[in-house]
């Protein structure tokens, strides 16, 4: 076992115990026990799962991925009060400002380095938005039938049942998890599809490498109203099986928060400039999405594909793809665990 490793789960405990109270909820150290006998049967790499506390989540869910021995439930982690779209109580350790939610605490908790995955659930963007606000990969599954079964009403009107997403600071463990719980064993490639991609994209030379591609003009940019957002997808649908788009500086400007946005003509001007677009109908229209960071603060691509698990392979293929090598700056700070400059025992 890696001396590395063995640190870095060390210090998952010790975060996760300071942030208790926080975006932790409740920590569960009972797992201790079962980690030390998995790690001296089979010295494999294991790793820590957070949760939202939600009802949302079906506990089949959590079973099916701990009962792998894969991955240890760790915590219970904070959401935003009656899902809302930016937890007040939360901070965004990467931008300085309020959290975006609702899976808030489940987003920190994974960037923190508490817990490896994450399983949150997305009514209009509550998984894809935290993610892209830390610079995090995310996987919102509607599109497969990960849902929860309660409907509920969103603040414009639309009925929706919450999809199931998961969130990590690397593609291959969301990967894992979802190859586990959907028993996915698909053979067909992203280039069997008709991929569409925005043309803002075309200066970007990684999407060389994106087999059976067309630009189509973005038309997500000039709204975020939910009806229109579905309409836009309904058309792109009608003719691709996957689309790929970019959104950037995810709450930054402003707060894209529909009770904040309800208050007058000038702060639905202001939620306007949140860049919250596509991600927030993608769980409403059924689709499966994943997001893929960029080398840019709060910013990526997101990788959208039509209801169905035929598209999941190649969901993961064009991200495999279109996914970059980590910030070293970002990486010293917030992935070199343990290393900070703080007084030691001799």
């Amino acid at each position: 076992m890696k001396k590395e490793y063995l640190k870095k789960l060390f210090y998952s405990f010790l975060k996760g115990k300071e942030y208790t109270g926080k975006s932790v909820v409740i920590q569960n150290l009972s797992i201790i026990d079962k980690i030390t006998e998995t790690l001296c049967e089979n010295n494999e790499e294991i790793k820590l799962l957070g949760v939202k506390n939600t009802s949302d989540i079906d506990r089949k869910i959590i079973q099916k991925l701990t009962k792998s021995k894969k991955f240890y439930w760790h915590t219970i982690d904070k959401t935003a009060d009656n899902g809302r779209a930016v937890d007040t109580n939360l901070t965004n350790p990467l931008t300085g400002r309020a959290m975006t939610g609702s899976s808030s605490g489940t987003a920190i908790n994974v960037f923190l380095g508490i817990n490896d995955l994450g399983i949150g659930t997305d009514g209009g963007g509550s998984v894809i938005y935290p993610a892209l606000s830390l610079n995090l990969y995310s996987f919102a599954g509607s599109g497969t039938g990960l849902k929860s079964k309660k409907i509920k009403n969103s603040t414009d009107g639309l009925t929706f049942s919450a999809g199931i997403g998961f969130l990590a600071r690397d593609l291959e463990t969301i990967h894992t998890a979802v190859l586990i719980l959907l028993d996915a064993d698909i053979i067909s490639s992203y280039s069997d599809y008709k991929i569409a991609v925005t043309e803002d994209l075309k200066n970007y030379a990684i999407f060389e490498n994106i087999k059976n591609k067309e630009f189509i003009t973005d038309h997500f940019k000039n709204t975020d109203n939910r009806t229109e957002l579905m309409s836009i997808f309904q058309k792109v649908f009608e003719k691709y099986d996957i689309l790929i788009i970019r959104e950037e500086l995810i709450d930054i400007t402003f707060y894209g928060d529909s009770i904040m946005g309800n208050l007058g003509k000038k702060s639905k001007e202001y939620q306007f400039l949140s860049n919250k677009r596509a991600g927030k109908v993608i769980n409403m229209m059924n689709l499966s999405a994943i997001t893929v960071p960029s080398d840019e603060l709060s910013s990526g691509f997101i990788i959208i594909a039509k209801t169905g698990k035929e598209y999941i392979k190649p969901l993961f293929e064009a991200a495999a793809i279109l996914k970059s090598s980590e910030n070293q700056l970002f990486k010293r700070y917030f992935s070199d665990f343990l290393e900070n400059d703080s007084i030691i025992f001799e």
